[in-house]
């Protein structure tokens, strides 16, 4: 990405960008998805005991939904560093960390380990909301409604139909 940044090309950099998260987004939103809905069943698979699977499963379901988001982000956030920005991502991190300890550990003391993962999906929210807005400001300007509707939304919302729907009737 650096190289296609200082070529100036901005029609090949743009392909390449779009593809990646494509290619991030349809991989990573099934896997995640079918953690988020058989989050349950996996455990028991892995683990062999109900207790572990019945208590940790909500976890594991949240901690999925946000790493769908913490994944499609990563083209976005590695465009940035090979432009030259750092800042915007050291500051949302830094920031982050002042807003999310706290809200961690209120959430985890009232929650349990659940509080933790909903805080993990709170931060990857506003990463999702508020990172793309950078690139798409300095890099790639007209790109943003692209990269939502085009390049992540779409396979996020794909995968958690299907397999949601796949879970709604394995249940019944």
């Amino acid at each position: 990405l650096t190289s296609l940044v200082n070529s100036g090309n901005e029609t090949h950099l743009a392909d390449i960008y779009h593809k990646t998260t494509n290619i991030i987004a349809f991989s990573s939103s099934p896997i995640a998805a079918l953690f988020i809905f058989y989050s349950h069943d996996l455990l028991l698979i892995w683990t062999h005991s109900e207790i572990v699977a019945l208590n940790s499963s909500p976890a594991l379901s949240l901690l999925a939904f946000a790493a769908i988001l913490n994944s499609v982000m990563q083209a976005s956030l590695a465009l940035q560093f090979a432009s030259g920005l750092q800042k915007p991502p050291l500051y949302f991190n830094i920031a982050s960390c002042f807003l999310l300890t706290p809200l961690t550990y209120f959430l985890v003391l009232k929650f349990g380990i659940k509080g933790g993962a909903i805080s993990w999906i709170v931060f990857n929210l506003m990463y999702y909301s508020i990172i793309p807005l950078f690139t798409h400001r300095h890099v790639l300007k007209h790109h943003l409604g692209q990269w939502i509707f085009r390049d992540t939304l779409p396979f996020i919302l794909l995968a958690l139909a299907l397999f949601g729907l796949s879970y709604l009737f394995s249940c019944s």
